[in-house]
C-alpha cells in the first residue's frame, strides 16, 4: 500500500487588497479507511471554526467554552431552546460534553 502526502500554503491578494491564506493538504493513499479519517479530521476542524462550543455549566445553566466561563454574566439557563447563535461571537452554538 503505498501512502505518500505533502502541504503547501498560497497567500493570495483579493480585489479589496486584503490577503487571504490558502492552506493546501494533499494525500495519496490506496486505503479508504485513511480517507474517511483525513476527512473526518478536517470536517471536524471546520465544525469548530463555524460554532460556539458551550458546555453544561451546572445542573440548570449553559456557559460558553471559549468565553469567561466564570463571569456569571456568560451563563445562560439551558432551557433557552430558542438560544441559537451565541450572544457574545454570534457563532451557531453548539453543545458539547
Amino acid at each position: 500500500m503505498s501512502k505518500s502526502w505533502y502541504s503547501r500554503i498560497n497567500e493570495l491578494e483579493l480585489k479589496d487588497g486584503s490577503t487571504k491564506i490558502e492552506h493546501h493538504l494533499v494525500f495519496e493513499t490506496d486505503s479508504k479507511e485513511i480517507k474517511k479519517k483525513v476527512e473526518s479530521f478536517f470536517e471536524s476542524i471546520m465544525d469548530e471554526e463555524e460554532n460556539c462550543e458551550w458546555i453544561k455549566y451546572d445542573y440548570r445553566t449553559i456557559c460558553p467554552i471559549n468565553h469567561d466561563a466564570n463571569n456569571p454574566y456568560w451563563r445562560i439557563p439551558e432551557n433557552t431552546d430558542k438560544l441559537k447563535y451565541c450572544p457574545y461571537c454570534g457563532k451557531e452554538i453548539k453543545i458539547v460534553d
